[in-house]
């Protein structure tokens, strides 16, 4: 009850450990301390106790009355119970080993060198010492320490997670993954082991194969030995000439040569019948080149060719410590099972054998029926439950990515009712793995000729359109016709900061704030080039929601919409989700709102550049229609006074209308003594247009015209001021003697009134490129063009020097003169040839 007392209080006792040591063994040949180093911890409840078993190896070895271990205080010193202090994913650990008494050099050894490979040799021998970090490696671990080059005791310890739980995530997990695809779990030669089972199945993958080998191999070496030792032969028969009185058995060849007297020499009286002196028999001679014996030699060679093919592979794979080994255990097991080819039943083994072969020698004979289930098990699978084997598994934030896309291919597959099309896996050394890039794409289905695209691991490095490839874990890739893929980008992070300062500005724990910095990063970074209304290519973002999915408790799941990680993904289009096999309602609830949306939809979600809703902007008001209503000077103020009061104004109806029915707006010039200098001051937006006889309209002036003269009349809103008066500083250049006509972006951004003539977005762009760039020049006015145009054409010339003007014309880019014609199609050629003239 103490130990289980002292489990439940998890982490809250763990973290008092800090910087302090778990245990220590003294024996008469070493002392062996262990430290801690670093605490990382994340969840509020973890066991604090975990797997200790130690085993003294050389006789009349024990321990000394200094050997301790972290724990309850009935446990400190009582160790043939296998419980101790937890080790932990991702944390440092300090290992101090020292040779005591007589012993001269001692060694702390690991099946993976790269765990162990930071751990020092000093004082020629006698002290191992270093950091040591399992990394995102859980399980057991079983380390050996070496005393004078013998093997003295062996320690296993227990691995536990930190963001997850154990027995219930984990393994969650570790089933998902083993359901989509076996053997994608599954690592040779990592830091800790899981116990595993066999189960019948379809053939296993590679790994799967060489770690039930190497768990099999004794018990194939054990059964060849007992045949070799006790073979089980079978009588030959054969037919061969023998003395006639050396006949043991006579049968109807026997009888048949007698008969026709076939002997190969004078036979001899014998009762009146003649018997040839040697006969022809039938023989039986022991032999061990039988079917049984061919089916072991059949699959020894199959193991053979099997474990080359792992050697080649592993050899193609970057070249390390651990490859190293690897390559060294597969060259062991290589000569192992040479070594069985040459025992006398299987060398003396000849000829072919069915594959299915068996027989009940094979299933009952001792030693036969141990060779028979070797090589069964080999192939079948694995299942990470039960015992028999202790097998690796890849590192944790590998397999929490892995169960991310599955979880989300699972989710798509339900919401299209199919399953995902595409390359699941490859294989890369001993390890499989989920197939990787964007030609590697799981496709689905969904209604109304939606598509959508997973692609795991994608790389974007355009050298046109990105500087830094960028490398997601998930792309999602949503087509919808008459829409540009719409892009949502998924980043597992098995990583967790549940620190109070992090919890209060966001509200809950959740992913580092480094990883969402990456999800802003891909944002902004993975750009794509898209054909625009544009005569180039325009680079356009393409990411519209991204999202860090993260472990969490129940707890961190049930109250997570409260936080602003949930919040900012429908503001911003990114924050995070937490997701694991306990519950996947807030992963599923967010990709189902995402990508039932409509194209509209989605774009109202975008987070947009102030610069470019302005740009978009300037370019709605350049097709909107200003007319710029004249007030006659004799009686300007009588007019505006009547225009304002009766919130309208007029015209007379033109024979051929130019822009007169889209108008949207009507500017007042107003010359003096209105203003004291003339200038456009005021204007108002046109509600509707109608045609009236002069007649119907009532002004305290009398009219120029006849009353059946037909007048277009423009109904206003609220007459206003401009918020910046545009004076008329250069009479002599831009005179307004009638109506003009203009844009509502030259009415917002012109200074002076000459500025009024540059309609369209295309001459601002001009304007403000040449006066950003300090080029002196002066505009110069065309005539109103009174036809129809369906283009805009630009009405100013842009005057450099005597030789040097440029206007916009319109669909035909920008026209040029200096001393002979020349078109730009852009305005950047434009500008790339003034710069170079310039320089």
């Amino acid at each position: 009850s103490d130990v289980a007392s002292f489990k439940a209080r998890g982490i809250h006792g763990v973290l008092a450990l800090a910087m302090t040591t778990l245990f220590c063994i003294e024996t008469e040949g070493f002392r062996l301390e262990w430290r801690e180093l670093s605490q990382r911890r994340s969840r509020s409840e973890v066991a604090a106790l975990g797997h200790f078993r130690l085993r003294l190896l050389q006789q009349r070895s024990q321990l000394s009355s200094a050997s301790w271990k972290w724990g309850p205080d009935e446990l400190r010193h009582v160790f043939d119970a296998e419980t101790g202090p937890a080790l932990f994913e991702e944390t440092e650990y300090q290992i101090y080993l020292k040779a005591v008494g007589t012993a001269e050099t001692v060694r702390l050894q690991h099946r993976d060198p790269l765990l162990v490979r930071h751990l020092s040799i000093q004082d020629e021998g006698a002290v191992q010492h270093g950091m040591l970090n399992f990394r995102g490696q859980i399980g057991l671990s079983s380390f050996t320490v070496m005393v004078n080059g013998k093997r003295y005791a062996t320690l296993e310890l227990e691995v536990f997670p930190t963001k997850l739980d154990y027995r219930s995530d984990f393994y969650g997990i570790v089933a998902d993954l083993q359901q989509f695809a076996r053997g994608l779990v599954w690592e040779y030669l990592k830091s800790t082991v899981h116990s595993a089972r066999v189960q019948h199945s379809t053939p296993g993958t590679s790994v799967e194969w060489l770690l039930i080998l190497k768990d099999t191999l004794s018990s194939l070496e054990r059964g060849v030995r007992y045949i070799s030792n006790a073979p089980i032969r079978r009588l030959d028969p054969e037919r061969r000439f023998c003395r006639s009185d050396r006949v043991r058995r006579v049968d109807g060849n026997i009888r048949r040569q007698i008969l026709h007297n076939a002997g190969v020499r004078q036979p001899k009286a014998c009762d009146k019948i003649a018997v040839p002196e040697r006969l022809e028999a039938s023989t039986r001679t022991p032999t061990l080149n039988t079917p049984e014996h061919r089916w072991i030699r059949f699959q020894l060679q199959w193991i053979q060719q099997t474990l080359a093919q792992m050697c080649c592979s592993v050899a193609n794979t970057p070249e390390d410590e651990r490859q190293k080994a690897i390559l060294e255990e597969l060259t062991q097991f290589r000569q192992r099972i040479d070594g069985l080819m040459t025992a006398e039943p299987i060398a003396a083994a000849d000829g072919a054998v069915d594959g299915g072969f068996s027989s009940l020698q094979l299933l009952q004979a001792a030693g036969y029926r141990e060779i028979h289930q070797s090589c069964r098990i080999l192939r079948m699978a694995l299942a990470i439950e039960g015992d028999g084997l202790q097998l690796s598994i890849k590192e944790l934030s590998l397999l929490y990515e892995n169960w991310v896309l599955v979880a989300v291919l699972k989710i798509i597959g339900t919401m299209a009712g199919c399953e995902p099309t595409g390359p699941l896996l490859q294989s890369s050394g001993l390890s499989l793995q989920l197939s990787r890039g964007r030609e590697q794409i799981f496709r689905f289905m969904m209604a109304g000729s939606r598509r959508i695209e997973v692609i795991y691991n994608p790389q974007f490095q355009s050298q046109k359109a990105i500087l830094i490839p960028q490398r997601p874990d998930i792309l999602i890739r949503l087509l919808q016709d008459g829409w540009p893929p719409i892009q949502i980008i998924i980043d597992a992070k098995y990583r967790l900061d549940a620190r109070p300062e992090y919890r209060q500005q966001f509200g809950s724990s959740g992913p580092p704030v480094d990883a969402i910095n990456v999800l802003h990063r891909y944002r902004d970074a993975i750009l794509e080039s898209t054909v625009t209304d544009d005569i180039a290519p325009r680079l356009r973002r393409s990411i519209v929601h991204a999202a860090a999915v993260f472990p969490a408790d129940a707890e961190t799941c049930r109250r997570f919409r409260e936080s602003r990680l949930w919040d900012s993904l429908d503001r911003l289009g990114i924050g995070a989700i937490p997701a694991l096999p306990h519950d996947l309602t807030l992963l599923q609830e967010w990709l189902q709102r995402i990508l039932r949306q409509s194209g509209w939809e989605t774009a109202d979600q975008v987070v947009s550049h102030a610069a470019e809703v302005h740009r978009a902007r300037l370019k709605s008001d350049s097709r909107q229609s200003v007319l710029i209503h004249v007030l006659d000077p004799k009686n300007c103020e009588e007019r505006f006074r009547w225009i304002r009061d009766h919130e309208k104004c007029y015209l007379r109806m033109p024979v051929r209308p130019h822009r007169h029915f889209h108008v949207n707006r009507v500017a007042f010039y107003c010359p003096r003594p209105l203003e004291k200098h003339p200038a456009i001051a005021w204007q108002a937006d046109v509600t509707s247009i109608d045609v009236v006889p002069r007649r119907e309209l009532e002004t305290p002036w009398a009219s120029r015209f006849s009353e059946d003269t037909m007048m277009l009349v423009y109904r206003l809103g609220t007459v206003k001021r401009l918020a910046r008066v545009i004076a008329n500083s250069d009479s002599d250049q831009t005179s307004f003697r009638s109506d003009r006509w203009t844009t509502l972006l030259a009415i917002e951004r012109a200074v002076t009134a000459t500025e009024i003539s540059l309609e369209t977005d295309s001459e601002w762009q001009l304007y403000e490129g040449l006066k950003a760039r300090g080029c002196q020049f002066r505009l110069r006015l065309d005539l109103i063009h009174r036809e129809r145009e369906e283009l805009p054409r630009g009405r100013a010339w842009f005057v450099l020097d005597d030789h040097h003007a440029v206007r916009y014309d319109g669909a035909n880019g920008f026209l040029q003169v200096v001393g002979a014609t020349e078109r730009f199609l852009t305005l950047d050629a434009f500008f790339r040839e003034l710069d170079g003239r310039k320089s």
